[in-house]
């Protein structure tokens, strides 16, 4: 098991390190100038020399390549904002929690909701509760998560006054966002979980389990669902990536300060260093989602802790 961890912790090194490459180089071929755009039209030469030797812009794309990656991964320096002139990791790591509790909200209700759903359509396949289920989730996953928080705003927060419309003072300022952010998975995993279980129902071992009169609840938690939970873990580790890159125009929308708004605000501003770091630290989320997903792999299914398990007796 632990050979098993220590190489998807290798591979998660690798994806952050091409992640930080790939976002570094889309930055650094962005046309215009960064100096114009803080110094304005009316700057001069020196003035605009100065800034951009100020921040190592002058300097090939290897070597701010290199700074840039060296900074980040061997001294854990994230920058410095162009804008605001301060530490970039300050910011990250106030909204960084906002963000994680987003994510790990709307993953936590499409749990919640999806696979009960995908198990009610399944164990009543072709019935009416089937099509209800499967009626939902084509709906849930047809309808934009901006524009349903736009009108969620609009019903819930201006005309009812149930939830504030922006902002995060309250308890309940989350709800609209975690509702807004969770449908389109809630669909997904409703989907995935309905598929994976209709291939179950069909195994021979349910068919005999049945024969020797084991209970119908017995059957479905202690046969059915673990057997059908690795596409839909699959499902639920894929949905955080979804979510973040979703719960950016979430955050937007509901004026929550998160690592999303941070990364948008620097974007409008051209604050490279900003963008550089959000991405990279919604990656890490995203990869160790992932990580946690790999392991419950290895929990659910025998097959792979053997595997490793046994490339490790045989050495």
């Amino acid at each position: 098991m632990g050979r098993y961890v220590f190489n998807r912790l290798l591979w998660m090194i690798f994806i952050l390190i091409g992640v930080a490459i790939l976002i570094f180089t889309i930055l650094y071929l962005v046309p215009g100038d960064v100096s114009t755009h803080f110094l304005g039209e009316s700057a001069t030469i020196e003035d605009r020399a100065a800034f951009n030797h100020k921040y190592g812009l002058d300097q090939p794309y290897l070597a701010q390549l290199g700074n840039f990656l060296y900074s980040l991964f061997l001294k854990g320096d994230f920058g410095t904002s162009f804008k605001y002139n301060t530490p970039v990791i300050e910011e990250l790591l106030v909204r960084i929690p906002r963000t994680l509790f987003l994510g790990v909200s709307c993953i936590v209700v499409n749990a919640l909701i999806g696979i009960p759903l995908g198990m009610m359509a399944a164990l009543h396949q072709n019935k009416w509760q089937d099509t209800l289920c499967m009626v939902l989730a084509l709906l849930f996953v047809s309808v934009p998560n901006f524009w349903l928080a736009l009108e969620m705003v609009d019903l819930f927060a201006i005309r009812l006054g149930w939830f504030p419309p922006f902002g995060i003072d309250k308890t309940t300022s989350w709800v609209m966002p975690i509702i807004a952010g969770s449908m389109a998975g809630v669909a997904a995993n409703a989907r995935q979980t309905r598929s994976s279980m209709l291939e179950v129902i069909r195994a021979d071992f349910i068919t005999t389990a049945r024969a020797k009169g084991v209970d119908e609840g017995i059957v479905v938690r202690r046969h059915m669902l673990p057997n059908a939970l690795i596409p839909v873990v699959t499902g639920l580790g894929v949905g955080p990536s979804k979510s973040i890159a979703g719960n950016v125009v979430i955050e937007r929308i509901f004026t929550i300060p998160g690592v999303g708004t941070y990364m948008l605000s620097g974007i409008d501003n051209y604050d490279y260093p900003i963008v550089r770091s959000s991405v990279v630290i919604l990656a890490v989320f995203s990869s160790l989602v992932m990580l946690l997903v790999d392991i419950v792999y290895a929990i659910i299914d025998p097959r792979i802790k053997a595997q490793y398990s046994g490339k490790a007796k045989g050495k």
